[in-house]
């Protein structure tokens, strides 16, 4: 924000709404542009073009008009909360009425105290505290700046704001009203916060028993409207109030909505974090008080949160500031009473178990109590370990040349990168990036040279949609983004090699995408066609078909068009049977290689010739060509089918038809053709007006017209056989068309109503007029047939078709590669800009906007656009459409392999050691558009001698998806009452309500609830999404619980492939196992919270049994891991640790065996533990551990024993034992001496290992 007032924008847009995290995350250079005020005491601070509202009262969205003053309004159209930050959407407005348009009569005095306002905020701007922090929580009617204000080195400012007595019930009656119509309306609204005498005066005393006087702030709960809400900060605005959680807020005919569901009651220890800096203290003269942060560096702690950034300056753009202390954050929440902490801030709150101050004693209590509650001190471990691995470059893999011993194996695993968005990570996308950073620091540690780096897809239309809504250009978002989520990976302890980090949006990344680009116009691969589209106008852009669903964009929702534009192809096809062939050779998921052959699409067929005719059968000159896989059904075509883009179908619409038919061809224009060929759509179509001749028969069939045909597929006409398509049949039956059976099944029932689509028998096959007869044969012999049948009478060709197009490769949006060409003005001849001349850098644009016009918005950059060509000088213009966001990442991968190059792509030498990719995981989603563009932009590079191999990736890994937590619903009736799920009775007149967890419990398979155990419930995971408000931010969760826990988590919820849910429960047992595990090398915490230096562990030689339980745990880790069974390495971890808790002694070379196999996946402990007991080398560099085949025998066994034939129990005895020892065993045992004890021994029967069957006398 600039330091000048400025005019607010008038320019459509979200406009974020402050609250108590965003609000203090302000910049010390904000500049107040004016101060809004609305009836009612309700006030916002208009800071740029943000709306700032800390003030008390009602939302301002609750009106859906702010005033802005100066004869302007802002309109509120919705209110969304995205990751926490409310944004309010809307437009500025004339009002025509003024500056002071909205002020009641009695607040003059409020408009004098607006300019002493201005005055004191200059001030503390000066001193670099935040600015135009006011509060009143109702009627602002006095103001002394000159009580409270102290500056410039006092951290707090002071209001006053009493309400007179004659108003007090008209306030009271005003806000109860408010309160009564949110409820009635529906809207959700949770709490208010205000001192306690003046919720006591608007409530008249009635305040519930759990306000105390004694507790500040007063918090009144969701459900509790004693006397309406009375005033304040809205709680929505922290997203979690006591067990509340606010998941949306949307506003509806004025009245701001929230949706919320209830958290665990154990989650309200947490609320006091979410209140930051914000103090809020009271006293009986009615006095609000705020304490104010003052910004200043961030401090070296041992905190998570404290650790340096290693890039320099704040990743979090919303983070807050640090306190005046000179360690860390403020304490929150105090009371009145306590005295204040030495740097001059206020005392910790005892009855929260002290504050978050560490600079002074009183905050002591309350660090050791927090210590307490943690099973080890994640948060001091995890940042430390990940300074040392950075400093020391720890993961950096040397080059070729340059320290690379290329005698040993290499294994080059990668992850799909990311696009980075502005949310930042949720706890989906560390699932793979876990699985392939234990991969990578087993295979380091079993001597491999590993390759696994990391970098952003940064290009394309998201990054640039976010841009234009929020009026950021998207190269600073894309930073800020990229930023951030390099930040939330190095915070999860990734063992990426940062010195290769790239980003497809750097100009020394996309010379080498424009240089692959040349590569494929010099052979012929690359071309320029006019083409139909799926062209959106808001957008601006064309779209791909994946990218539009039901007529609209996938993105905003944005209608979509079909319609003829010149644009810019990539030749795929000519791939496509390579494409096709050479999946058999992939170590790929069977699903994954069946949707790219099904995306390829490769048929077998014939082109038939059917001439064109009008209805008396005169030939009209024309000849269609239809593409049919089955050619032995010409018998029973009754009809032909045109796509409405076909190139012939204008010539072709009779005068009655011809209305009718272009309303069809618009109507489809607004179709994807993914939409068009959706089997579930309702055929649809329309009569040409004109006939075709079938070949076989003479006859002459109607030709329509359908959305169904695409011009893309095929020839864009097909013959249709209503009795043996089952779309055709379809059709037909709508439009009454005729249907005529030709292929009868191989068991002779042919009386289906349904279209039989299989092979089978010919049948009502053969003409006398064409001498062509196939009855009684087999379909696969009668298409062989037919198909030499036209082709020796000149009516068509054996044909192979492919569903694969050629790739649409251009985009009309500003943030994307350049093309690296230009047209000369004089010819419009198209040029290649010569390899020196890259790269083509894209221009700096203030207005990016898409035109509207479909010209793409770099056409604004007119001096970037004019250039000349080289050779000639004459004038040309460069191509202004750009590359789609799926050109970065065909290749990114072997730049990783050498990503410092100026000279080329790729070294060979480096290509050729590297490649290909050993491992890659990601998600199912990018099965075949990323995929599919990577291998054959790969098999270009092979064919031109860039790379070696004909495959980019060697073994492909889809993760599973994590879900949100559990969701619970329930019906209730029209009179509220609950309707069990499973109720014979029916549900369509009830309506759904969540049920929080905790009021859930399980019977059988079954949920019900607790209260009512014959009300079974719905239960349901669902995808993480914003809109459903149930994403699991990972910063959250490190946090809580650190790094190692979440990763071991992840790992731990079930195979790598699968879907699993999230729970909080579990990461808790995960987090008490890490902590179990730090105790047994560690030993116990000290009273104070903290431990020692020293270890559990002893120098004393293992025993044959520990030896044992250590080596098979190294057995099943190693072969889990391989095999990507994380889970069951964990279990074999877990069950470690149990049996070493049972031991008296830890010999220290078990122990340290344990680490190094617990370092790939919880690497920040099992440094900590490795560092503990006196090793100096980082487990990087450690060898892991071989389980040896002599610990891996049993030496005992579990031997049944058999008294007369029947077995009695089971003794314990030497693999090798004797038939006289294994008796001698049985004898004395206690269970088996009763059946034997006084009698003689007839006869004894001993298998060795298997048996022993006694028989007494």
């Amino acid at each position: 924000m600039g330091t000048e007032a400025a005019a607010p924008a008038r320019a459509m847009g979200p406009t974020k709404l402050a609250y108590f995290d965003d609000m203090w995350a302000l910049s010390s250079t904000a500049t107040v542009v004016s101060l809004l005020q609305e009836e009612g005491g309700r006030r916002a601070v208009l800071v740029d073009s943000t709306v700032f509202y800390p003030q008390g009262g009602g939302q301002p969205a609750d009106t859906g008009v702010i005033s802005a003053g100066g004869g302007t309004r802002f309109i509120v159209d919705d209110v969304r909360m995205k990751d926490g930050v409310v944004f309010h959407y809307g437009r500025f407005e004339d009002a025509g009425d003024g500056c002071n348009s909205g002020f009641s009569e009695g607040q003059s005095v409020s408009l004098e105290v607006d300019a002493e306002r201005r005055n004191l905020n200059s001030r503390l701007h000066s001193a670099g505290h935040l600015i135009d922090i006011c509060m009143s929580n109702i009627g602002l009617s006095h103001f002394d700046p000159g009580k409270g204000h102290h500056f410039p080195d006092g951290p707090f400012v002071e209001y006053k704001g009493v309400i007179p007595p004659d108003q007090l019930q008209d306030k009271k009656n005003e806000l109860e009203k408010e309160a009564n119509e949110l409820i009635t309306k529906g809207a959700k609204v949770l709490a208010y916060i205000l001192p306690y005498e003046e919720a006591a005066q608007l409530c008249g005393g009635a305040l519930p028993s759990y306000i105390s006087k004694d507790s500040t702030p007063r918090i009144v709960k969701f459900g509790d409207y004693p006397g309406g809400p009375c005033g304040g900060t809205h709680v929505a605005d922290i997203s979690i109030i006591n067990n509340i959680k606010v998941t949306n807020i949307r506003v509806k005919k004025g009245l701001t909505k929230v949706s919320y569901s209830q958290k665990k009651k154990k989650k309200r220890k947490t609320l006091g974090t979410k209140f930051r800096n914000l103090i809020l203290n009271s006293s009986s003269s009615s006095t609000s008080r705020l304490y104010l942060a003052t910004p200043q560096p961030p401090h070296h702690d041992s905190s998570p949160s404290s650790a340096p950034n290693p890039d320099g300056g704040s990743d979090d753009a919303d983070a807050a500031p640090s306190s005046g202390c000179s360690r860390g954050p403020r304490p929150l929440l105090l009371p009145a009473t306590a005295a204040a902490c030495q740097s001059g801030f206020p005392p910790p709150n005892p009855r929260r178990g002290g504050g978050w101050c560490r600079c002074c004693a009183n905050a002591d209590a309350g660090k050791a109590q927090a210590q307490a509650r943690r099973a080890y001190p994640y948060d001091e471990i995890e940042p430390r370990w990940q300074r040392h691995w950075e400093e020391h470059r720890t993961f950096r893999t040397p080059d070729i040349g340059h320290g690379l011993d290329t005698s040993k194996p290499k294994c080059y695993i990668l992850d799909m990168f990311p696009y980075p968005s502005g949310a930042g990570l949720h706890v989906g996308h560390p699932l793979g990036y876990t699985a392939t950073d234990i991969l990578s620091r087993f295979k380091r540690m079993q001597g491999f040279n590993v390759l696994h780096p990391m970098g952003w897809d940064a290009f394309g239309l998201p990054a640039e949609q976010y841009a234009i809504e929020t009026g950021t250009h998207p190269k600073i978002t894309t930073e800020r983004n990229i930023n951030r989520f390099r930040s939330q990976l190095k915070s999860l302890g990734f063992s990426y090699d940062w010195d290769r980090e790239i980003s497809t949006t750097e100009p020394t990344y996309y010379k080498w995408t424009q240089w692959i680009f040349l590569q494929l116009l010099k052979r012929g691969l690359a071309y320029q066609a006019e083409v139909p589209v799926n062209w959106c106008p808001a957008l601006g852009t064309v779209l791909a078909n994946e990218e539009v669903i039901d007529g609209v964009s996938e993105r905003g929702g944005h209608p979509v068009i079909r319609k003829p534009m010149r644009q810019w192809m990539l030749r795929i096809t000519s791939y496509a049977d390579r494409l096709l062939e050479d999946l058999d050779e992939l170590d790929w998921p069977e699903s994954i290689k069946e949707m790219q052959r099904n995306w390829i699409g490769r048929s077998e067929g014939a082109e038939l010739e059917f001439s064109a005719v009008d209805k008396e059968g005169h030939d009209l000159g024309a000849n269609l060509l239809v593409y049919t896989t089955r050619p032995d059904t010409i018998f029973g075509a009754t009809y032909v089918v045109l796509a409405p883009e076909h190139s012939l179908l204008s010539s072709l619409i009779s005068e009655e038809q011809r209305v009718h038919v272009e309303e069809y061809i618009e109507l489809t224009a607004r179709k994807s053709e993914l939409e068009r060929t959706d089997l579930q759509k309702e055929k649809t179509g329309v009569f040409s007006g004109s006939y075709a001749k079938n070949p076989a028969t003479g006859e002459i069939v109607p030709i329509w017209v359908a959305d169904y045909v695409l011009g893309s597929y095929g020839t864009g006409a097909i013959m249709a056989v209503p009795a043996h398509d089952s779309r055709d049949h379809e059709f037909a039956l709508k439009y009454k068309l005729p249907i005529i059976k030709v292929v009868s099944p191989l068991n002779g029932n042919c009386d289906s109503e349904e279209a039989y689509a299989d092979d089978g028998i010919m049948i009502n096959s053969s003409s006398s007029s064409s001498g062509l007869n196939i009855d009684g044969m087999l379909s696969k012999d009668a298409a062989l047939k037919v198909t030499e049948w036209v082709e020796a009478n000149g009516f068509g060709k054996k044909k192979v078709n492919y569903k694969l197009r050629d790739w649409l490769f251009a985009r009309q949006r500003y943030w994307g590669e350049p093309f690296p060409v230009i047209y000369r003005d004089d010819t419009n001849e198209m040029l290649p800009l010569q390899e020196n001349q890259l790269p083509l850098t894209l221009p700096e644009l203030d207005d990016f906007t898409p035109t509207g016009t479909g010209e793409p918005p770099l056409t604004k950059a007119t001096d970037w656009v004019k250039t000349v060509e080289p050779l000639s000088g004459k004038p040309a213009r460069r191509e202004t459409s750009t590359m789609p966001q799926w050109a970065g990442s065909c290749w990114y991968y072997l730049r990783f392999m050498d990503p410092q190059n100026a000279s080329m792509l790729v070294d060979k030498a480096k290509e050729s050691y590297w490649g290909p990719v050993d491992i890659y995981v990601g998600g199912a989603e990018h099965s075949v558009l990323h995929l599919l563009y990577a291998r054959f932009w790969h098999k270009v590079l092979y064919d031109i001698g860039v790379v070696s191999t004909k495959e980019p990736f060697k073994c492909l890994i889809n993760q599973g998806l994590i879900l949100g937590e559990v969701e619970y619903t329930a019906y209730r009736d029209n009179k509220g009452r609950w309707v069990s799920a499973d109720s014979n009775s029916s549900l369509i007149d009830c309506y759904q309500e969540k049920v929080p967890a905790d009021k859930v419990t399980k019977v059988g398979d079954h949920y019900v609830l607790k209260d009512d155990a014959n009300i079974r419930l719905n239960a349901r995971a669902y995808k993480m999404s914003k809109s459903r408000g149930n994403v699991i931010n990972p910063d959250d969760v490190v946090s809580e619980y650190g790094a190692d826990s979440l990763r071991l988590y992840e790992m731990f919820m079930g195979p790598l492939r699968d879907s699993k849910t999230w729970s909080t429960g579990g990461i808790e047992g995960v987090h008490r196992f890490l902590g179990r595990t730090w105790r047994l090398v560690v030993g116990t915490p000290l009273p104070d919270g903290s431990y020692g230096v020293g270890t559990t562990v002893t120098d004393e030689e293992p025993t044959l049994d520990q030896l044992r339980v250590l080596h098979k745990c190294i057995a099943r880790v190693t072969e889990e891991i391989q095999e990507t069974r994380f889970n069951t390495a964990i279990s074999a971890m877990m069950e470690f640790v149990n049996a070493a808790y049972k031991w008296d002694t830890q010999p220290k070379s078990v122990i340290e065996s344990f680490i190094l196999l617990l370092s790939p996946f919880a690497p920040h402990m099992a440094e900590e533990l490795w560092f503990r007991l006196g090793n100096s080398r980082s487990l990087a560099h450690e060898q892991f551990p071989e389980g040896k085949s002599e610990y891996l025998k049993e030496s005992k066994l579990v031997l049944p024993v058999q008294i007369n034939g029947k077995t009695r129990g089971t003794i314990l005895v030497d693999k090798e034992c004797s038939e006289d020892d294994a008796f001698q065993i049985a004898a004395s045992d206690e269970k088996l001496s009763k059946y034997l004890t006084g009698k003689g021994i007839r006869k004894r029967i001993y298998v060795p290992g298997r048996i022993l069957n006694v028989i007494p006398r």
